[in-house]
């Protein structure tokens, strides 16, 4: 009887291991795929860059189209050292935010 229990329970124990190895092993494919679809190919000219932006990311590029000149030029040269795009949309907000436009 004890032997069948300790039996269940290893059983157990597996059977919950290998759940959690598999839902690990999702997660981290999960942040492969959104690390890869936030990315931005870091070698655009600076228009390019403003047209993949308003193409693939509307709302983040109304929010630069209203910087100006110079905060737009100083966007795009963090792009050139930061290709994922969750950096560059918080840059983009900073910059918008701490101008008060």
């Amino acid at each position: 009887m004890i032997k069948i229990s300790l039996t269940i329970l290893c059983l157990s124990l597996v059977s919950t291991h290998i759940a959690v190895a598999n839902e690990t092993k999702k997660d981290a494919q999960f942040q492969i795929i959104q690390s890869a679809i936030s990315q931005l190919d870091n070698n655009l000219s600076e228009d390019n860059f403003k047209q993949n932006i308003q193409k693939k990311y509307r709302s983040s590029y109304r929010f630069l189209d209203k910087l100006s000149d110079e905060q737009k030029a100083e966007v795009y040269k963090y792009y050139e050292t930061e290709s994922d795009f969750s950096q560059i949309r918080h840059k983009i907000f900073d910059l918008f935010f701490e101008s008060g436009s």
